[in-house]
């Protein structure tokens, strides 16, 4: 894992900036979106502690008898931007060649989910790209159970997270 890994995790919200960048903390690091956070059991290279970062230690609390199934593997639809590639061409700022990366569009899957779609797992509607995301990391697993409301607990092979569900709306 490295820090181009977490930065999906990451909030895009400028009025967020301590959680814009991934961040180490006591051994681990971690990165979230507000939505969803990803811990990894060691320091990511290139990774710095951030003070003002929030201490979210405590939202990843398993409940004991937590029972883990993979998680669900969504087909979205193929990402217009790249042609389901996943990898687009641009043009370096700084050297001005021509260069392949990962589609800002897709995060590099090649698909995308349409606004507002969701999946439901045991008790909890979750948000689809969420999902995905989780499943494209190694060995991804998510608990089943627990309440409609409480946050999706997953793992994977380097670490744990969260997802909070979507509310239903009335």
């Amino acid at each position: 894992m490295n820090k181009t890994d977490l930065m999906p995790f990451c909030s895009t919200d400028e009025k967020k900036p301590t959680i814009m960048q991934p961040w180490t903390r006591d051994g681990r690091t971690y990165a979230t979106d507000g939505r969803i956070a990803i811990r990894v059991g060691y320091e990511v290279d290139g990774v710095q502690p951030n003070p003002a970062a929030p201490n979210c230690e405590h939202v990843f609390l398993v409940p004991s008898k937590a029972i883990y199934v993979a998680v669900p593997n969504l087909k979205g639809q193929d990402c217009p931007a790249c042609a389901a590639t996943g990898r687009v061409e641009c043009t370096c700022r700084e050297c001005g060649d021509d260069h392949e990366r990962d589609c800002p569009e897709c995060d590099g899957h090649g698909s995308v989910f349409p606004t507002g779609a969701r999946h439901v797992i045991g008790n909890r509607t979750l948000a689809a790209r969420y999902l995905a995301m989780i499943r494209a990391l190694p060995g991804a697993e998510i608990v089943k159970g627990g309440d409609a409301l409480d946050a999706a607990h997953w793992r994977f092979y380097d670490g744990d997270g969260i997802l909070m569900p979507v509310r239903k709306r009335d």
